[in-house]
């Protein structure tokens, strides 16, 4: 694959040239105690050292909120930047991998969604490369690695005053190429580099090995998925009262499924606005009561065990049978976030202890 080398002063450079396309450029930048994914002008600041955003970059691709079509009045649509093309830059290996799940959900051959493939389209992205994961990071137990490639158009290290960009698909080769002038060759030395960092996550810090979810053995750095072996056969085996026993601590208020990267449920409803009628798409929880709620009045999720229930089969269970892989990339933005403190890997943990 092809590799390049760029200073990190130079970063401005690429934004403009991407910019000059026509094209919106958007990266991490501190947003108070957070970092968000933003438009980046060749003047601002890039954030290259960070743990990960509070919200997934899928939010660039399926949009909390999103109008489908108008059928009176005018609608708003997207700029003419941003049809033109985007580049994300910054997204982090989980994150990326977790488009790729996306990927399966929104781009299937028989019921593309048309809204979602337009954006993915056009859009490159630009994976950074997790030299310092977090304590709650635990990608590798969920066959993901914090120098993973899958999902990623291009992975970029850190090295020094450089960044090496290392193409990961024929769409990230073109963007290379195509701003080419920006970038020097690689050489020896900053291959070596690039070599030392992957053999130090490979070697592992704890929370890289494992991330306290001491399931199965973490993947090697930058190798690909497939072993799907033990979090599936935990959460199958778990009996009712298990469950309730589980779901005790949750309070349903949604924050782990709307900052989780693969969560994709959403609503379809109806808009009026003066002369506007529109449809509009908007983000759902399947934590929520009134997401099942059905127009007999009948709700099979009534209950919030079955609701907890549900959340963690999806990801550990239902993606492993439907897609082959689990929907979780151990992010760890729900560890983070969760305001009663139920760690998604000690539940794992305790209760593959329990059926040892």
């Amino acid at each position: 694959m092809l590799l390049k080398l760029i200073d990190k002063k130079d970063i401005g450079r690429l934004i403009g040239a991407v910019i000059e396309d026509g094209k919106v450029f958007r990266g991490p930048v501190q947003n108070g105690r957070n970092v968000a994914f933003a438009k980046l002008m060749p003047q601002d600041g890039i954030l290259l050292e960070y743990g990960n955003s509070l919200e997934p970059p899928k939010h660039q691709l399926l949009p909390r909120s999103e109008d489908l079509y108008g059928y009176e009045g005018p609608i708003p649509s997207d700029t003419a930047a941003e049809e033109a093309g985007s580049v994300i830059f910054g997204v982090r290996p989980c994150d990326a991998f977790a488009i790729r799940n996306m990927d399966k959900v929104f781009l299937d051959e028989k019921n593309a969604d048309p809204y979602y493939a337009a954006r993915r389209e056009r859009t490159v992205i630009l994976s950074l490369v997790c030299d310092e994961p977090r304590e709650t990071c635990f990608c590798t137990s969920v066959n993901c690695s914090p120098a993973g490639k899958d999902g990623a158009d291009a992975l970029v290290y850190r090295i020094a005053d450089q960044l090496l960009f290392e193409a990961c698909s024929k769409k990230g080769e073109e963007f290379i190429l195509r701003y080419s002038p920006v970038f020097m060759d690689s050489d020896a030395s900053s291959l070596a580099k690039r070599d030392a960092v992957i053999m130090n996550l490979s070697q592992g810090n704890p929370s890289v090995k494992q991330g306290n979810l001491a399931v199965r053995q973490g993947n090697p750095a930058g190798s690909t998925a497939g072993n799907n072996s033990g979090i599936k056969e935990i959460v199958d085996a778990l009996t009712d009262k298990e469950w309730d026993e589980i779901s005790k601590k949750c309070i349903g208020c949604g924050v782990c499924t709307f900052l989780c990267p693969t969560c994709h449920c959403f609503g379809i409803h109806h808009e009026e606005r003066g002369d506007l009628k529109r449809v509009v798409r908007s983000q759902d929880s399947c934590q929520f009561e009134q997401f099942t709620l059905e127009a007999s009045a009948h709700n099979p999720r009534k209950v919030r065990t079955d609701r907890v229930k549900q959340r963690l089969l999806h990801k550990f269970s239902y993606s492993v049978e439907r897609y082959g892989e689990y929907f979780c990339v151990g992010c760890g933005r729900c560890v983070v976030s969760c305001p009663v403190n139920l760690d998604i890997r000690e539940i794992i943990m305790q209760e593959g202890h329990i059926h040892e």
